[in-house]
C-alpha cells in the first residue's frame, strides 16, 4: 500500500483491516537490498528499545491462509476449523389441497442460522474466517540463502530519505542526526575520540560546523564559554552509538 506522507501512519497502513498484528516473510526481507535492510533493522531496534518494558508472548504461531466467509464453509468445513451453526426453528409448511398450494407458518421464517467459533462464541454469518492451506507459497528462508529478485520501484532506488531542515541522515544506515543541537561530549568520547587530553571532558560539547569533502558532518568539540577553543573534530558517523541521534 503507498500511501501520502501525512498518511504514513501504522494505522493507516493497515486500512479496513481488524487484524492484530504485521506477518512479514523473512525470505522477502532478507531479499530486500542492504540500505533498505539496514534502515528496517534500525526501526525494528528503535521498537525493541521502546516496548523492553511491555510483557509479550515468547513466541507466535503463524499458518498460511485464506480468508472465507463463514456462510459459505460447509457442514464439514465448519468441523474443520472448529466452528459450529445451529439453524433449529419450528416453522413449517403444508400442503392447501383446495388452493392447490404450499402454505408456510409463519409465511416467512423469522428465524436465522447462528455460527458459533471455536471458543463456543457466536458470531455473524458474514465474518470472516481464516481458512489454513496447504504450503506457503513463499519459500523457506534457508538459512540465508533463498533469494527472490525484487521489483523496486524507482522512487525506493533514486530518491533518499528527506530530512528535515537541521537534520543529517545517514545513508548507508538511515540513522537521522539533529545538527541544531549541542551534544555534551561523554567521558567514553573524551578519552577514545579525544584522547583524554587538556582540561577533561566536563563543559565539552560536540558543535556542527560545516562538511567533510565527501558530505559527512563534521562536528568540533569546544568548550562551553570558550568558543574559540576547539579541543578536536570528529565525523558525526565515527560516534558511532556514543551520540544520542533523532528517532
Amino acid at each position: 500500500m503507498s500511501l501520502d506522507l501525512d498518511q504514513r501512519t501504522v494505522h493507516a497502513w493497515f486500512g479496513l483491516s481488524y487484524s492484530n498484528y504485521a506477518v512479514l516473510p523473512r525470505t522477502l526481507l532478507q531479499s530486500m537490498p542492504d540500505e533498505w535492510q539496514h534502515r528496517f533493522i534500525t526501526c525494528l531496534d528503535e521498537l525493541e528499545a521502546a516496548f523492553s518494558h511491555v510483557q509479550q508472548a515468547e513466541c507466535y504461531k503463524v499458518r498460511a491462509a485464506v480468508e472465507r466467509v463463514v456462510s459459505d464453509l460447509t457442514d464439514d468445513e465448519l468441523k474443520q476449523i472448529g466452528y459450529s451453526k445451529s439453524d433449529d426453528c419450528d416453522c413449517h409448511a403444508y400442503v392447501d389441497e383446495a388452493a392447490r398450494k404450499i402454505v408456510h407458518v409463519p409465511p416467512k421464517c423469522p428465524h436465522e442460522t447462528a455460527y458459533y467459533d471455536d471458543q463456543g462464541n457466536e458470531v455473524d454469518g458474514d465474518a470472516l474466517v481464516l481458512w489454513p492451506i496447504g504450503k506457503d507459497p513463499v519459500p523457506h528462508y534457508n538459512r540465508c540463502r533463498t533469494y527472490i529478485e525484487p521489483r523496486l520501484p524507482d522512487t525506493l532506488e533514486a530518491e533518499p530519505p528527506t530530512p528535515t531542515p537541521g537534520e543529517w541522515i545517514n545513508p548507508v544506515t538511515g540513522e537521522r542526526f539533529d545538527l541544531t543541537r549541542d551534544y555534551p561530549v561523554t567521558r567514553e568520547q573524551y578519552d577514545h575520540l579525544l584522547k583524554g587530553e587538556d582540561h577533561g571532558y566536563q563543559g565539552l560539547v560536540w558543535r556542527h560546523v560545516g562538511e567533510f569533502a565527501d558530505g559527512v558532518p563534521v562536528l568540533l568539540a569546544i568548550r562551553v564559554g570558550e568558543e574559540d577553543s576547539v579541543e578536536g573534530s570528529i565525523k558525526v558517523t565515527d560516534l558511532k552509538h556514543t551520540l544520542p541521534h533523532n528517532k
